[in-house]
């Protein structure tokens, strides 16, 4: 009985790995025919898609709705697949993937804010973004049209009647901001820290622009005379 016991267990650690890439494998396969489904939808014609009919509807649904968060779910399905590919564990993938959630929410119902409240700013965006589509005359949401019909269309429960353009911007900038802290593990001491780097780094280079520019003018006076 130990004997056999221990042979299973030696083929299953054997078969983890070799199964954990291919999952890693089909992921990033996935994550790649999202990725240009999504491209061809935007920026080429209907006809013209990479992946044919099956590729304008993955571009269809899922602009349709998570609007250019669907980037982002993409480059989630890649950076899973490299883990398993390189048999990298996931550690807290729920909490990963609830904070994931959390982000998009947050990015789509921003989107949709600028959409709705800087109707320049979202033209822009869209002339950008789905360049084929605007240039059709097809709308579609920044954020996703069910994000956008949370923030403006519900009747009476609207994000936008209940905490106005400030209070919704305030309240998903926060949480943006969290998420993306924690997907990357970056405390905030860590990221001001950063900052502070950054700053001194710009003021040391601005102090000595302006340290030369007083002994190019006295070189040149110098010339003259």
């Amino acid at each position: 009985m130990t004997k056999k016991k221990t042979t299973k267990s030696s083929f299953e650690k054997k078969t983890a790995p070799s199964h954990t890439t291919s999952q890693g494998f089909l992921w990033i396969v996935a994550s790649c025919i999202m990725v240009l489904s999504l491209l061809s939808f935007s920026y080429a014609k209907e006809t013209h898609n990479l992946f044919g009919m099956a590729g304008h509807g993955i571009g269809w649904v899922f602009h349709a709705l998570f609007g250019l968060g669907s980037y982002f779910v993409a480059l989630f399905l890649g950076w899973t697949g490299l883990r398993l590919l390189f048999n990298h564990p996931l550690n807290n993938l729920t909490a990963k993937m609830i904070s994931f959630g959390v982000m998009i929410i947050s990015l789509g119902i921003l989107l949709s804010l600028v959409e709705h409240q800087y109707p320049t700013a979202g033209n822009f965006l869209g002339k950008t973004f789905y360049t084929n589509v605007w240039t059709s005359k097809m709308r579609y949401h920044l954020g996703g049209a069910p994000l956008y019909y949370v923030y403006h269309d519900l009747p009476s429960y609207s994000l936008h009647l209940l905490f106005n353009t400030l209070g919704v911007a305030t309240i998903f900038s926060c949480s943006l901001f969290a998420s993306i802290l924690f997907l990357t593990k970056i405390t905030p001491f860590t990221l001001l820290g950063y900052l502070l780097e950054t700053f001194e780094c710009i003021k040391s280079a601005i102090s000595k622009s302006l340290e030369r520019q007083p002994s190019q003018e006295e070189s040149s006076s110098e010339e003259k005379s």
